[in-house]
């Protein structure tokens, strides 16, 4: 269970940084005539408040976040419903809302910077995960390539409950390479969680950085994504599966 092991990897990390202050957030202004002088037709709020209100009835999702933009500017927010569907305890969903990318960060954040390392040498696809990360020697993985943690294809499960008594990033590598693969690596594709935490630490080792601190360098502050940044507690450490939370509105 995917949630249950992003939930439960916990303090015993080095390196682990301090945490990354909550964006701040945008104050949003009532639209005006014309929605904010966007020239969009000012029928539009009526005709999405049609349809997301169809979608809730039909329980297509327990809440929307919509934002309209046009010529680089916010026309119109609006927030629908609840966050989760455990009404009334969920908080309403508003223009501010935070939702978790989980597995998208897969590909935002993780694979972006490995693809940004390797564009400048610093990561070999080539080379095997046992030359970045001795740890990982376990006779059966020790020829597995960055190349195939990448594209999923190096043996590992799918996944296991290793959350229930691993913490940190040591006891984590030490679980995956104490686990039996699943198939010999290079004949098989199975979409697995731990590749993309071993490609973490692979990254994290060549870098001496965290995950967090080399996307918001390489990738979100560059692009000025100025609203997305990582979420992480300051006694834990989170996979690549939940470093990044965005606002709705980016």
């Amino acid at each position: 269970d995917v949630a249950k092991e992003l939930k439960w990897i916990a303090e015993g990390s080095s390196g682990a940084t301090a945490p990354t202050a909550a964006p701040t957030p945008i104050k949003y202004v009532a639209p005006q005539t014309g929605l904010n002088n966007s020239g969009l037709d000012t029928t539009l709020p009526a005709t999405l408040d049609k349809i997301v209100k169809a979608a809730l009835e039909e329980a297509v999702a327990p809440g929307v976040a919509i934002a309209v933009g046009r010529n680089g500017h916010i026309a119109y927010m609006k927030g629908y419903g609840y966050i989760d569907w455990n009404r009334p305890g969920s908080p309403a969903v508003d223009t501010n809302t935070l939702y978790d990318l989980a597995s998208l960060t897969k590909v935002i954040a993780t694979t972006t910077v490995a693809m940004i390392l390797e564009e400048s040498g610093q990561l070999d696809l080539n080379r095997t995960v046992n030359s970045y990360l001795p740890e990982f020697n376990s006779p059966e993985k020790a020829q597995i390539t960055v190349k195939q943690i990448l594209t999923h294809s190096g043996g590992l499960e799918a996944g296991a409950n290793i959350y229930t008594t691993a913490r940190g990033r040591e006891q984590y590598l030490y679980q995956i390479n104490a686990r039996p693969l699943e198939y010999t690596p290079g004949t098989n594709m199975i979409y697995s969680d731990w590749d993309m935490i071993i490609l973490q630490l692979v990254m994290e080792r060549i870098t001496g950085k965290t995950l967090d601190v080399l996307a918001a360098e390489k990738i979100f502050k560059p692009l000025g994504m100025t609203d997305s940044a990582p979420r992480l507690a300051a006694t834990s450490w989170r996979s690549s599966e939940t470093v990044s939370l965005k606002r709705v509105h980016r």
